[in-house]
């Protein structure tokens, strides 16, 4: 698959996610994006390779789905990449989007699974 084809299935996955819950909005901006990966196994690998790329598809999906106007430090103040416990039966990549006024919404992606999970909650 090349990058563009993958960019939109990526596109599609955030889109279904995020309207799970189509009555709720986000605070205004501005916003602290943390994504956090799940691996599957122990095996190493490195996160600077693996959640910018994922960080850039769903912020621009985000963009594309009106959820955020853009993606410039005006709206996203500050990104940041953890590593969660290993998780054999759900791998996945989970973004916690923040804001110091309001409430914060979740999206976790999961490699293969079309209909993802997305919560909402107070903070």
């Amino acid at each position: 698959m090349i990058l563009t084809e993958a960019k939109e299935a990526y596109k599609e996955l955030v889109c279904d996610a995020y309207f799970l819950l189509a009555n709720k909005c986000l605070p205004p901006p501005p916003y602290k994006f943390c994504y956090t990966v799940y691996p599957g196994s122990a095996r190493s690998f490195d996160l600077g390779n693996v959640l910018p790329v994922v960080g850039k598809f769903a912020e621009d999906a985000l963009i594309a789905l009106g959820v955020i106007s853009d993606d410039s430090y005006k709206i996203i103040r500050s990104i940041e990449y953890r590593i969660g416990e290993i998780d054999r039966e759900n791998p996945r990549v989970e973004l916690e989007i923040t804001s110091p006024f309001e409430g914060r919404i979740n999206y976790a992606y999961t490699p293969g699974v079309r209909r993802n999970r997305l919560t909402s909650e107070p903070i």
